[in-house]
């Protein structure tokens, strides 16, 4: 049974099927450093690391009596939710995936210096050449998310997010090897510490940084089939 569900989630089996080893490897080192993972920080196995995924997204008893975990959509919701953005309107797993980063962005923005946003937007702006980003451009009410702009917020927000929960292997190898650019803000850095610092220690830990990288991952497949 547990294969069957994790083959079918299509949300979460599929984008892993068509990530790169790199990929696949962040998430691993992400769900590794939690001591009850069931796979090692090396792990490049799209189904054991979707499987354990799963896992993390559920109650240990329920998963148990079920015989697997939770789907991506109620363990992605579930970690959007949690850092308060809003979901209740979500069509597809894009919407979900874009909430949640966008609330942990929106959130930090508030708390830094005008000085640290522009930072911040100047380091997206290397992410997406030819646009000048703000706040009005990302976060403006209702305004469509294309995969280029997810890309260009997630690679400069993920290391950041990793290190405030903890996550310092999985931080400094995205740093190292897969973000084009992580160069640190200082007060972005801080300011999201204030946002998650009381997420540390539950399976959020994995679940936020996952379901927000699992997004960058569907955001860059869908870049390459579009020529961005």
């Amino acid at each position: 049974m547990s294969i069957v569900f994790t083959r079918q989630d299509r949300n979460l089996y599929d984008v892993l099927n068509q990530a790169t080893e790199d990929e696949l490897l962040l998430l691993s080192k992400i769900i590794g450093e939690k001591f009850s993972s069931d796979i090692d920080t090396n792990c490049t196995d799209p189904f054991k690391i979707a499987r354990e995924l799963q896992l993390m997204g559920g109650h240990s008893a329920a998963n148990l009596w079920r015989g697997h975990g939770v789907s991506y959509w109620e363990l992605a919701k579930d970690a959007a939710d949690k850092v308060g953005a809003d979901t209740d309107n979500a069509e597809d797993i894009d919407d979900i995936e874009w909430a949640l980063l966008e609330t942990l962005v929106e959130k930090a923005l508030e708390k830094m210096s005008a000085d640290d946003r522009q930072s911040f937007f100047e380091e997206i702006g290397k992410n997406a050449p030819g646009k000048a980003f703000t706040l009005t451009d990302i976060l403006k009410p209702g305004v469509t998310v294309g995969p280029s702009i997810y890309l260009a917020v997630a690679n400069v927000s993920m290391p950041h997010i990793l290190r405030t929960l903890g996550l310092s292997a999985a931080a400094n190898f995205m740093g190292g090897r897969v973000a084009t650019a992580a160069i640190p803000v200082v007060g972005w850095g801080l300011a999201l510490g204030s946002v998650l610092h009381s997420m540390a220690g539950t399976a959020y830990t994995v679940t936020i940084p996952c379901s927000a990288y699992v997004g960058a991952i569907r955001a860059r497949i869908k870049a390459e089939k579009l020529d961005l």
